[in-house]
């Protein structure tokens, strides 16, 4: 008897839980943006015969729930925190490391991907005929490997970085930064905390280290006017579930006396133009990091009247973003295209109709490694 009243109990439980949550889940209001997450969430499924035909109904409803579901925010969080204290660190592929560090698990390779992108920016550059310079960033788990947890995997930048700069000899130009950014690494932070992109000083080591191998005289740090911005909580957080991380502060490194405009162009649509490299109000929302350039877009163009008559392509994803603003003081237009977007015109036919002079071809060791849109190049 004892026992069978314990498991109707048990039930009654049970059954309150599912109950209570199913109330909680209609009555909630839905949010259409996770913060944390730094994505939009699930809308309501539309119900219709093709959407129920082709299967998109179910998956959609699967989503949906998923998302919106009662505490899911503090479960993503708990299941996190339970797991890195069960000795399972690398939750959704990041590194719970020292210090607050938030860090990228090693890359995954694709040989023949890798290749495939490293044979584009070869036959590209050789193809134009222009200067060309490849600029591969390394993960902050190789730069700053003494933040990582004590249980990790081996990082292979040493490798790749080497097997990009070996394929490409002969059409373009490698600019180490490997060797420089591990040399400066404890000086202060090169990268972000809870973000996979480098920071602005970060950036700048790269800016002076292009300048040194193309040619022209880099300007000092104290040249710069520095604003910050705290609360900057970056794309490695927003996959962690490590919720009670300490944000990093944004750095934006204005050359005050740089003038600009901007011309951001998305294929099929109006340009739209600033006067201005960083969008300040960007600085207002939950993320932060499209300060730079407003973030990634079919082709950016900048221009810089008051420089000489250099032009510079830069073939990029968004660790260019915050690099940019540094090298326009040296280049009258630099025109920025991520091929993820790009579609409407040939990168070649653009080096012609812009008369550019040089390349760049900036790309984080990630996407450099996977990214499957470098064939895209003609």
């Amino acid at each position: 008897m004892q026992k069978q009243k314990q498991e109707r109990v048990l039930i009654a439980i049970f059954l309150l839980l599912i109950f209570g949550f199913s109330v909680t889940f209609w009555l909630l209001p839905k949010s259409s943006f996770s913060a944390e997450e730094k994505r939009a969430l699930q809308p309501a499924p539309e119900f219709s015969a093709a959407t129920v035909g082709d299967g998109t109904f179910a998956s959609t409803v699967e989503s949906y729930l998923s998302d919106h579901f009662p505490l899911r925010r503090e479960l993503v969080g708990l299941h996190a925190y339970g797991s890195l204290i069960c000795g399972n660190n690398g939750q959704n592929g990041i590194y719970f490391g020292k210090d607050g560090w938030l860090i990228n698990k090693p890359v995954s390779v694709n040989p023949a991907n890798f290749q495939q992108n490293l044979d584009s920016i070869k036959d590209f550059s050789q193809k134009e005929h222009l200067p060309a310079y490849l600029m591969a960033v390394p993960t902050t788990g190789f730069i700053m490997d003494d933040e990582l947890p004590d249980a990790h995997e081996d990082y292979p930048d040493a490798q790749l970085l080497g097997e990009a700069k070996a394929k490409t000899e002969g059409a373009v130009q490698w600019v180490n930064l490997a060797g420089v950014l591990s040399s400066h690494s404890a000086d202060a932070p090169l990268y972000y905390h809870t973000d996979h992109h480098w920071t602005s000083r970060g950036a700048y080591l790269a800016y002076d280290t292009f300048a040194c191998d193309v040619g022209f005289h880099p300007m000092a740090q104290a040249a710069f006017r520095v604003r910050t911005s705290g609360g900057f909580y970056g794309t490695t957080y927003a996959k962690s579930g490590f919720w009670f991380t300490r944000p990093d502060t944004l750095e934006v490194w204005q050359n005050p006396n740089l003038t600009a405009k901007v011309e951001i162009c998305e294929d099929g649509q109006q340009a739209k133009t600033s006067d201005n490299l960083f969008y300040w109000g960007q600085l207002k929302n939950e993320d932060q990091y499209p300060v730079f350039l407003n973030g990634n877009h079919s082709l950016v163009r900048l221009c810089n009247p008051n420089s000489s008559g250099k032009r510079l392509l830069i073939v990029k994803d968004s660790y260019a973003n915050c690099l940019a603003p540094f090298l326009l003081a040296h280049y009258s237009q630099i025109d920025m295209v991520d091929l993820r977007y790009f579609r409407k015109t040939a990168a070649s036919q653009l080096v012609k109709q812009d008369r550019l002079t040089s390349i760049l071809f900036c790309y984080g060791l990630d996407d450099l490694v996977n990214d499957r849109n470098l064939s895209l190049l003609a």
